[in-house]
């Protein structure tokens, strides 16, 4: 693993980490994140698949983890970033991870938000798969009780006091997601108020039919942020992938995954392969 700096399309410096295998890679993957969440979070799982011959790039959003400036560490007030930044972050990181591994097939892993975006990057027709784990529309109505109720509250009342006191989302003071530019949290709250989530943004929805690469969502059964119906509206979003396929993960008993518990090694022998044995197919060495 190495530490590597690239920049962004209007020239923001971004930090990822670049996992690579001993010989030659059988594909490269990017592993998006989810919001708020930082690149350190997958390293386990990045590491695990550069054993298994995939070269892998975790990397962090402007603004968030490592890719957070210095004059921005104590407070993100006046941090100018939206989500359309991020998704620009996102396609340099897909573009700087295929000029890395030149040749392999490229594949994205995307959690939750993660996995929302690709149908918006500019270079989307380089992918040659998405998996999206947890990956859903965030719409409060369609998520699981008791987080529909705290979501109401959070998105009618807790933001905007929150946004309006500090000028950013301050989530590591309040221990929820975590914190976030003022601009993303924005796009982020008006997405949440919209049945169709993203894809009820003018021309979205057109939009993302655009999207040809096949796709494979992982929707995990005790999911306490997301509902099925969350992750089948983002689903039914990519209704021009040339293959998509549905499957849902269900923890053993007594145990759980949760909306974040994919990547925790501790899943290293049961949910791993499965991910694993997708990206294989995605990448041609295994049929499907």
């Amino acid at each position: 693993m190495r530490d590597i700096q690239f920049q962004s399309g209007d020239g923001t410096t971004l930090v990822a980490r670049l996992f690579t295998p001993e010989g030659p890679a059988r594909a490269a993957v990017l592993l998006a994140p989810a919001m708020g969440v930082t690149q350190g979070y997958y390293a386990e799982l990045a590491r695990w698949l550069a054993g298994e011959g995939f070269a892998v790039q975790t990397f962090d959003f402007r603004g968030m983890g490592a890719s957070r400036p210095a004059r921005h560490a104590r407070s993100l007030r006046g941090f100018q970033a939206g989500v359309k930044d991020w998704v620009q972050d996102m396609d340099a990181a897909l573009l700087h991870l295929q000029a890395q591994v030149p040749g392999a097939p490229l594949l994205l892993i995307g959690h939750s938000l993660g996995g929302q975006l690709p149908g918006l990057l500019p270079s989307r027709d380089r992918l040659a798969g998405l998996v999206g784990i947890a990956a859903g529309s965030g719409y409060w109505a369609h998520q699981p009780e008791p987080q529909r109720s705290r979501a109401r509250w959070f998105w009618r009342w807790g933001v905007p006091l929150a946004t309006s006191l500090y000028g950013y989302f301050p989530g590591a003071k309040l221990k929820l997601i975590g914190d976030l530019p003022l601009g993303v949290i924005q796009d982020w709250k008006r997405w949440c108020s919209q049945p169709g989530y993203l894809l009820d943004d003018p021309g979205l929805r057109e939009h993302y039919r655009g999207f040809q690469a096949p796709f494979i969502t992982l929707h995990v059964a005790d999911d306490e942020m997301l509902s099925e119906t969350s992750l089948r509206t983002l689903y039914d979003g990519y209704a021009g992938a040339r293959e998509r396929e549905f499957m849902t993960l269900t923890p053993p008993p007594g145990g759980r995954i949760g909306h974040l518990g994919f990547f925790r090694p501790q899943h290293a022998a049961t949910l791993w392969p499965v991910l694993l044995q997708q990206l294989q197919r995605l990448s041609g060495a295994q049929p499907p």
